[in-house]
């Protein structure tokens, strides 16, 4: 084989995490027997028998799986799901767990490994290429997540998503607003998601507040003032406060905090309520349905806290 074709294979393979499909082969310039032989010697190793390859000593890493599964289905291929999840890096770990893939419904390819969707509105969604990889948008991964994970494990994917800022709220809600006209697999846990967070419909973040508030008084805590308008115009709404103790709570929904302006009224609140010199402790909507314990355990000592310091 000639120093020209290798050369080009392996310029192909560097782009593509060591893998490289039997297309590419061809164009680089080797036959059949040349392959066969490549193989056969173990300078090329089989990821996709007949239509997926990799050169000999190239790791096996999350990137060389997801490029292969690409290679093998296709160009109409888009990486979605939890490998979408995991290119964005809102997943729950820093492996990746499944190779998942969205094609047409028309596609017939079924590889080992490969998790396929077949996708009616596939020609309507938005991708991106995240390491060289081609994949659906932040918006539509998370929705489509919600057909293949727990309702938990979604929300701590949203919950990811609008830290980076890779997605508001309110970009969320028009996505699943734009999706619930295919009858998308996942529509629904996302609305669900986003209502207890106060976007969209009739509920406030005053939804998550409620909650807080009743998740207090099961566990037996003193009853605080609930919005207290405080400040030297009472310009601020604290949610949760024992002004006697000077203790304030906290309950951050998504929808209150995520643009620009919002963020920075909430640190100047905040950065206010320390110089008042008042003890805050805040929380997410994750941690008061999911670790209710801990935040009870917290605010008790809080509590005993203030109280010793006020005697």
């Amino acid at each position: 084989m000639s120093h020209a074709a290798i050369a080009a294979i392996a310029a192909i393979a560097s782009r593509q995490a060591g893998a490289f499909s039997l297309a590419q082969s061809v164009t680089a310039g080797f036959t059949a027997s040349a392959r066969r032989h490549n193989i056969a010697v173990g300078r090329w190793q089989v990821l996709h028998r007949g239509s997926v390859f990799a050169i000999a000593g190239s790791v096996d890493t999350p990137e060389r799986r997801l490029w292969a599964a690409q290679l093998a289905l296709g160009p109409l291929a888009l990486a979605s799901h939890r490998s979408g999840l995991w290119l964005w890096d809102i997943a729950a770990t820093k492996t990746l767990d499944v190779v998942e893939l969205s094609v047409p419904p028309a596609h017939s390819g079924r590889r080992p490994g490969i998790i396929v969707h077949r996708v009616a509105d596939l020609a309507e969604a938005r991708f991106s290429v995240r390491r060289g990889i081609v994949v659906t948008n932040p918006l539509r991964t998370l929705v489509d997540v919600g057909a293949v994970l727990r309702r938990d494990e979604v929300e701590d994917a949203v919950d990811r998503a609008v830290a980076r800022r890779l997605v508001t709220p309110a970009s969320l809600l028009a996505e699943v607003e734009r999706l619930s006209q295919y009858g998308r697999d996942g529509v629904g846990v996302l609305r669900r998601i986003l209502l207890e967070q106060g976007v969209g419909g009739d509920r406030s973040p005053s939804y998550l507040e409620a909650k807080a508030r009743r998740l207090f008084t099961r566990a037996g805590l003193p009853d605080p003032v609930v919005e207290l308008r405080w400040g030297s115009h009472g310009q601020f709404r604290l949610d949760f406060a024992w002004p006697e103790l000077g203790l304030v709570v906290e309950v951050d929904g998504w929808d209150c905090h995520s643009s620009s302006q919002s963020r920075r009224y909430d640190l100047h609140r905040r950065n206010q309520i320390v110089l008042g010199d008042l003890k805050a402790l805040v929380y997410t909507y994750g941690d008061i349905v999911r670790r209710g314990d801990g935040v009870i355990t917290e605010i008790r000592d809080a509590i005993a806290l203030c109280a010793r310091r006020a005697s």
